[in-house]
């Protein structure tokens, strides 16, 4: 019988998973030592070319407000972004993926840690997170060396685990982000479809368990 874990889909700029850090922050120390946590990239917007329009910021930025008032968690609305930004997720998720392989004796803790610091950057200190310098920088504050993290990000090992975490996110039936799953016994349930309360989650958590774990 495997032990049971959690399975975390989320994308750096996704603002929903941005404000749902504060309840994965408390889980973290609410399941430590007790339930895995693996991150999975789930893959927003990947591929895109087209620089953002007002059409696009504007409806990016009613999805801050929301996510502010719901979760509390800072927000810049200025979004200063150059006129050319592209709103491409998928290097932020190969920059979590490349933490990722970077610390394998961490678990997923310095994905986790790489993804609250590359969502502070985007989302409260408007810096651009399609770019390899401000995501190397992420890295070096998450006590990674950046010379190996920027070789290692754009190499093709990195870039296929970062699609196969999108090929799994579909197969784990995420329909959108965040998107919290637990696997028992070969069974997967979806505990959080999105958008949770720090104290709802951890009430799920444990029911799933079923027991209460120690707060």
């Amino acid at each position: 019988m495997s032990k049971p874990s959690l399975i975390y889909i989320a994308d750096p700029m996704c603002s929903w998973c941005w404000g749902f850090s504060v309840a994965m922050g408390e889980l973290r120390k609410h399941v430590a030592g007790k339930i895995a946590i693996q991150l999975v990239m789930g893959g927003l917007r990947t591929g895109n070319s087209q620089p953002m329009d007002e059409n696009l910021r504007n409806y990016v930025l009613g999805h801050w407000v929301n996510v502010h008032q719901a979760s509390g968690q800072p927000f810049n609305f200025a979004f200063k972004m150059a006129k050319d930004f592209v709103y491409d997720t998928e290097f932020a998720c190969r920059a979590i993926k490349t933490a990722d392989h970077m610390a394998p004796s961490q678990g997923s803790e310095a994905a986790l840690n790489i993804l609250e610091n590359i969502q502070r950057d985007f989302y409260e200190f408007n810096r651009d997170v399609t770019k390899l310098d401000v995501l190397q920088k992420a890295a070096e504050n998450c006590g990674l060396d950046g010379t190996k993290f920027s070789d290692l990000f754009s190499s093709n090992p990195i870039k296929q685990s970062c699609q196969e975490d999108f090929v799994r996110a579909r197969k784990l039936t995420a329909t959108g982000f965040p998107t919290l799953v637990g696997e028992k016994n070969g069974q997967f349930t979806t505990l959080a479809p999105g958008y949770t309360s720090p104290d709802k989650l951890l009430a799920v958590v444990d029911s799933w368990m079923g027991f209460e774990l120690k707060r």
